[in-house]
């Protein structure tokens, strides 16, 4: 029965009526019949068969009848009651009519938002009302299995509030005193003294239960002392009688020392036997008060017990377990938030057991899992509500629903949501404007619909009114904001809209930016774009720029505009057709609904039909296309389970975005966003993977663009899984084949979808070379439940491209390339091929194809084998050299660097062995985070790419601090400079300069996520050509190196008068100098190498000589930079040297310090070393010296040693 909207109250009343007549019911006016029951089990037919027979026999009968009366006035009720109980009954009417009485049951109150019905004294609700319609648990608490006095609502069907009937309740408590024989004779002094005061304190407690009539105590058991007692109420609350229990303990002589924790409540009635079938039925009634203290799972012992007449017993023992329904309390008291704020509600139970927990909302409609979470502790359980995003649709009433067997427990929680509009939501005009400093310009914030806001426009320190215009849907703010109104020019500011509603809770505009500028800089003027200056570049909403649109039905998306001369041009265009745009704003606020799991299968459904009906824009429309793959990316997210119809209202809307006539549409999406085709491959994948068929055939779909097969597996002998795709239009076909072995493992009915593309490998972004491509299709196979065991999957695929190249079969990978998605070989192989057939296996399961790779080498071929053997082995010899040529250093430092120059030349050398020994380091790291073309740790494989780079570019600047201070010491000889200070310099080229290079390069792209490459740990070159910050550098110094190596040379082997250095400082410029024309070109041809292979097209060749010269740096290092040197091998042999070999060293000094150390006697020989200054005669120093040459000569040679 529904509630009178405009009664303030309403009771209902129970007439008993006796007649000897037909039942003919004339009530006066002041009683508004709205409701006629016959309150009998039998119901209405039971009302006519006692009509019919009032009917045809004279005999009295009685009928019951409820009548509710509604009136306006609260003040009604009191007068009413008390007129009803001053009757005396019987009341007679007509004849031989006549009432036999009047009782009020029912009364319903408006509270607040909600209509209580209670049911007065002795009446109360029957027990199914009480678990299945929501009771006012602050007002009422009640014991399962009894009545309830309160409900939200009246339900909509009988019946009302019933006479409650008396309940006897068994219960018993523990004495902690000594137990005396005396306490089992009934008669004797201390039974009925002990009896006496426990009653007293009975009456005192349990008077407080509704309808209580009387506590008796029937006896005493020893245990300490067990007193059973029988207390009679007719509405036993639970909560009522633990305070009771409370009330008993404070009322009784503390002498008695009763044990609170010990009440318990019993069942004890006289079993019916039926003698004739020797069988006796004992009813069983739980009213809760066998769980004490609130407990769950007590388990309680009955016992049958057979007494023959000749005294023989036999019994039997039963076990029943009783549980407590769940009391729940909900969290917070109260709840208030605005549109976009989050809130939560605690759900508590204090017990564990539960079937089930859901939340529903005051219309039934159940919330959605992925809102709330659920836990279970020892001691009882909670469930959580979680709302990150709080919309209009969240304002109600929500139910927490908590269920065990047939029990339910429910709590509600009221939420209130104030209008706000979220950010997104609010629509600014001009995202970007230029104005004129003496000049003004309207701006404005739109939402969708009317609310009581206060807004205003603020920039910087200042606000400004805001003038509210409606048109239709959209309500808008606008205020003219004259520059004149501040005080600065040639400033770019930005301006926001302030909402802020009546909870006082406020959001802010995205901002409007305005730059103000001189007038006369002003060339382009439109009225609804704007003014703005050569080559100004401006965004605006399509909804407000010179798109055509509606009010009713907006355009989304965004325009940009270029001032071009004196006119503004359309440079891009974004923007979303006005139904698409509907969709997706539908889509937004589908997926912060509670409901979202219902309303979704009909939004697809209407997806379908009008992305259909709108091919024609879609096809000519970027930012539409856009849109769509991001409805069906936010939906996708949605379902837990989707149906066959769902799905194949997925697949219409699919079949129509790749379809031949949209293809050029994606060419000019993916050059705006690139990872659009891999967005709406993984969407598809999400629908596919939860596919339920259940009992429905497998669903299969087939249109030009797209097709699906599916198959449910069975726990009873699973066929092997076998599919096949045509699509005669584009000449493609393929087959997936899973055997039936891998199947078995699967969990049952699973279900199996494999769907195919023969247009979406055009459109997904191409591998990091750029030059891979095979026509041929796209096969995604997804299972419903996760794999546990190993898994195979076979597919052969039609391959329409040209012959050549290496076949390679591949998966889309979609976390490659920063989550962009990649094509990824790791886990395929091909079983075979022919030419136009190719066969690949697969472990795993997600999107499949071929692709042709004519130029990089497969990592399974034998040439890539060779390649990662020579990287691995090469970067291993090179770490030990570079490490023994530190080791070196060590052992011959005080011995080399007594002069100036060969410090600053051994400073260097440690240097730079020591930045390479590093990054080669680092590519060790680079390895272990890099597995076959996916990176396994994005983060380490930054910081591994800025470390190369940096300790890189350190080994490249040292060897150019390397070759100025040559250059210095053979040029600008008058010039001296302190150690200390070449030191300073030295280290801030060798490290500054890298350190500076590295971050700036780190900072400029690491934020839009384009420092490396797409799957190696190296600097990108593909989106920003950051190597460009390695391979410039390093260029460039090694001309400089090269260029200072051909000035040294030729200075010191034509030496002019006055220019001669000393000889000890010769000798270590001639070190110097071989030192960097060795080394100079051996890694300016390593990098040099290496950037040919960049390119596509280069030949492997190349990828060889790159991997030798790369990895074997160290020990060229080692040989030319550290060995080579005479010094060096001298202080070794001085170090080491035995007895024999002292002599020949003094042999060989005599002859000349000069004198090669390797000496070789073929031309090849004399040849390489006169090429590095090694022959033995070779003089720098002439008797002939000016005397200027001589002094400096001698103070160079004094300062050097």
């Amino acid at each position: 029965m529904k509630s009178p909207k405009r009664t303030t109250l309403c009771l209902m009343f129970i007439v008993i009526y006796s007649s000897k007549a037909t039942l003919n019911w004339n009530l006066e006016s002041t009683i508004h019949p709205l409701s006629l029951h016959e309150y009998e089990p039998a119901g209405e037919e039971a009302l006519r068969q006692k009509r019919a027979v009032a009917t045809k026999s004279p005999a009295a009968e009685e009928y019951t009848v409820n009548i509710e009366i509604s009136f306006e006035n609260a003040s009604f009720l009191d007068p009413i009651k008390g007129y009803l109980n001053s009757l005396s009954f019987p009341i007679h009417g007509n004849n031989t009519d006549q009432i036999l009485s009047i009782n009020v049951t029912t009364v319903c109150r408006p509270t607040g938002n909600e209509i209580w019905c209670s049911c007065e004294t002795g009446y109360g609700w029957p027990r199914e009302r009480c678990l299945h319609n929501l009771t006012c648990q602050e007002h009422d608490v009640f014991l399962p299995g009894h009545h309830c006095s309160c409900l939200k609502e009246l339900p909509t069907k009988g019946p009302f509030c019933l006479l409650q009937e008396d309940v006897t309740l068994n219960m018993r408590v523990r004495l902690n005193v000594g137990f005396q024989e005396d306490l089992m004779n009934t008669s004797s002094a201390l039974y009925r003294s002990y009896k006496t005061d426990l009653e007293t304190a009975f009456w005192k407690g349990y008077g407080i239960l509704p309808g209580f009539k009387g506590v008796t105590v029937t006896g005493f058991k020893s245990g300490s002392v067990v007193v059973t007692y029988e207390v009679k109420t007719t509405a036993p609350s639970l909560e009522l009688i633990h305070k009771a229990n409370e009330q008993v303990v404070q009322s009784l002589n503390q002498t008695y020392k009763m044990d609170y924790n010990s009440f318990q409540a019993l069942t004890s009635r006289t079993p019916e036997t039926d003698i004739d079938s020797s069988c006796s039925r004992y009813t069983l009634k739980a009213d809760g008060t066998q769980c004490p203290s609130g407990s769950s799972g007590t388990t309680v012992v009955y016992t049958c017990e057979f007494i023959s007449a000749y005294g023989a017993r036999g019994s039997a023992n039963i076990n029943v377990t009783f549980i407590s329904v769940a009391n729940l309390t909900m969290t917070p008291d109260t709840i208030s938030v605005s549109e976009g704020q989050n809130f939560s509600i605690k759900c508590i139970s204090d017990v564990s057991n539960y079937d089930e927990v859901y939340w529903n909302t005051s219309a039934g409609i159940k919330i959605y899992q992925r809102f709330y979470t659920t836990r279970r502790y020892p001691d009882g359980a909670e469930s959580v509500l979680t709302v990150k995003t709080s919309t209009r649709e969240w304002n109600g009433t929500y139910h927490c629903i908590f269920r065990y067997k047939n029990s339910y427990s429910i709590a509600t929680k009221d939420v209130v949501v104030h209008w706000l509009p979220l950010e997104l939501n609010i629509m600014v005009d001009p995202l970007e404007a230029t104005v004129s400093c003496s000049g003004s310009h309207h701006i404005k914030c739109c939402v969708e619909e009317d609310g009581d806001y206060k807004v205003t426009f603020h920039m910087g320190s200042l606000s400004f009114p805001a003038e509210k215009e409606i048109n239709k849907k959209q309500v808008c703010y606008k205020h003219n904001f004259n520059a004149n109104s501040v005080s600065w020019c040639s400033k770019a500011v930005d301006v926001y809209c302030h909402f802020t509603n009546a909870a006082n809770n406020s959001v802010w505009s995205p901002p409007m930016k305005l730059n103000l500028v001189p007038g006369e800089n002003i060339t382009c003027q439109d009225p609804i774009i704007g003014v703005g200056e050569p080559g100004k570049v401006i965004q605006k909403l399509c909804r407000f720029s010179n798109i055509p649109n509606s009010p009713d039905s907006p355009v989304g998306g965004i325009i940009t505009y270029k001032c071009v001369g004196s006119q503004w041009k359309e440079k891009r265009n974004d923007c979303i057709s006005a139904p698409v745009n509907s969709l997706l704003q539908m889509a937004k606020a589908l997926i912060k609904s509670p409901s979202q799991d219902e309303k979704l299968p009909t939004y697809l459904k209407d997806l379908s039909i009008s992305i259909d009906q709108a091919e024609h824009e879609i096809s000519s429309s970027p930012g539409s296309l856009g849109a769509i793959i991001n409805i069906l990316d936010l939906l996708s997210t949605v379902p837990t389970e989707v149906n066959s119809e769902t799905m194949m209202h997925v697949l219409s809307t699919v079949n129509v975005i790749l379809g031949k006539p949209v293809l050029n549409t994606w060419k000019v999406l993916q050059q705006r966003w690139t990872n659009q085709s891999s967005q709406l491959l993984h969407s598809v994948e999400r629908f596919s993977q939860a596919l339920q068929s259940g009992d429905s055939p497998p669903l299969s779909f087939s249109r030009t663009n797209v097709q699906m097969s599916s198959m449910v597996i069975k726990s009873s002998h699973p066929k092997s899984y076998q599919q096949r795709f045509v699509f005669p239009h584009f000449d493609l076909w393929g087959n997936v084949v899973i055997d039936k072995s891998y199947l078995e493992n699967l969990q049952s009915d699973s279900s199996i979808v494999t769907m195919a593309f023969p247009t979406l490998q055009a459109i997904l972004a191409q591998d990091i070379q750029e030059n891979n491509f095979a026509d041929s299709l796209v096969m995604t196979t997804t299972v419903s439940h996760n794999m546990t065991m190993p898994f195979r999957i076979s597919m052969t695929f039609k391959n329409n491209s040209p012959s050549g190249g290496e076949t390679k079969c591949v998966f889309w990978n979609f976390q490659l390339a920063n989550n962009t998605g990649g094509w990824d070989s790791n886990g395929c192989y091909v079983e075979e091929g022919d030419g136009d057939n190719v066969t690949c296996i697969c472990d795993h399961l997600t999107s499949f194809s071929i692709l042709m790779s004519p130029d990089s080498p497969d990592p399974s071929s034998l040439l890539g084998i060779l390649l990662d053997i020579i990287s691995y082995v090469g970067v291993g010899f090179s770490i030990l050299s570079l490490a023994a040529c530190l080791v070196v250093e060590a052992v011959v430092w005080k011995s080399v660097t007594k002069n100036r120059t060969s410090y600053m030349r051994h400073t260097c050398i440690v240097n730079i062995a020591a930045s390479l020994l590093i990054a080669n380091t680092w590519f060790i790291v680079v390895a272990a985070i890099q597995d076959n073309h996916y990176i396994l740790c994005k983060t380490a494989c930054v910081a591994a790419t800025f470390f190369i780079h940096f300790f890189y570019l350190s080994v490249f600047f040292w060897m150019l601090t390397l070759g100025l201070m040559l250059f210095y010491r053979l040029v600008f000889i008058l010039h001296e400079t302190s150690r200390s200070t070449q030191k300073a310099i030295a280290f801030c080229l060798g490290y500054g300069c890298p350190l500076a290079i590295s971050v700036i390069t780190l900072g400029a792209t690491q934020p839009r996520e384009v420092y490396t490459r797409k799957n190696v740990c190296w600097l990108n070159w593909e989106d920003t050509k950051a190597l460009l910050a390695f391979a410039i550098p390093a260029l460039i110094i090694v001309v400089v190196n090269i260029t200072i190596t051909i000035v040294v040379i030729t200075k010191i082997l034509r030496p002019s008068i006055g220019d001669k250095p000393c000889k000890q400082e010769k000798s270590s410029l001639f070190q110097i100098s071989k030192s960097i024309g060795v080394l100079t070109p051996l890694l300016g041809l390593t990098w040099g190498f290496g950037l040919t292979t960049v390119f596509p097209g280069t030949n492997l060749v190349f990828h060889i000589i790159f991997a030798i010269l790369n990895v074997f740096q160290g020990l060229f290092i080692l040989l030319f930079g550290c060995l080579w040197d005479l010094k060096v091998q001298e202080a070794l042999l001085n170090k080491f040297s035995l007895s024999r070999w002292s002599s020949q060293h003094s042999k060989s000094t005599s002859l000349g310090s000069s004198t090669p150390v390797f000496s070789m006697s073929s031309p090849i020989s004399r040849r390489f070393n006169n090429l590095f200054g090694k022959t033995g005669t070779y003089n720098v120093s002439t008797p002939e010296a000016t005397s200027s040459s001589l002094e400096n000569s001698s103070s160079a040679y004094s300062l050097l040693n």
